[in-house]
């Protein structure tokens, strides 16, 4: 739509003033051809406009589906740590040497971030279950 108004006001500006040139004296035809120079500026410098708005249109769709393809890849695999969380406390609860619960626990300690906590902005101060870890060094 933009660029069809565009369009017609080019079309309506150059039909104005190319019309009646035919009837210019020398000195408004020497202002004529001024006109025209600014004119073909114009009508580069709008187009260009025009083009520019249309590729950030673009590009900001672009972004926001990337945005929203980023955030769900990163819910499955916050859902994966979760999960590999469970089932390393599974194991942990089950009668085992303690030479695989050191493994194990060691693993577990490498989820700093588990159940929804993400690193480097979560710390005890500003986040409730970082606070809950930090009281109760087994989780």
């Amino acid at each position: 739509m933009q660029k069809e108004s565009h369009d017609e006001n080019m079309k309506q500006t150059w039909e104005r003033m190319s019309g009646p040139s035919i009837n210019f004296t020398e000195e408004m035809k020497t202002e004529f051809e001024i006109f025209e120079e600014n004119y073909e500026e114009w009508k580069t410098h709008s187009y260009e406009i025009i083009n520019l708005s249309a590729e950030t249109v673009t590009t900001n769709i672009k972004r926001q589906e990337l945005s929203e393809l980023a955030f769900k890849s990163f819910g499955r695999m916050r859902d994966i740590i979760d999960q590999l969380g469970e089932l390393i406390d599974n194991e942990l609860g089950e009668s085992i040497s303690f030479e695989r619960r050191r493994e194990l626990e060691s693993a577990l300690s490498g989820f700093k971030w588990r159940s929804g906590c993400l690193p480097g902005l979560c710390g005890p101060a500003s986040c409730i279950k970082c606070k809950n870890r930090g009281r109760n060094k087994s989780i």
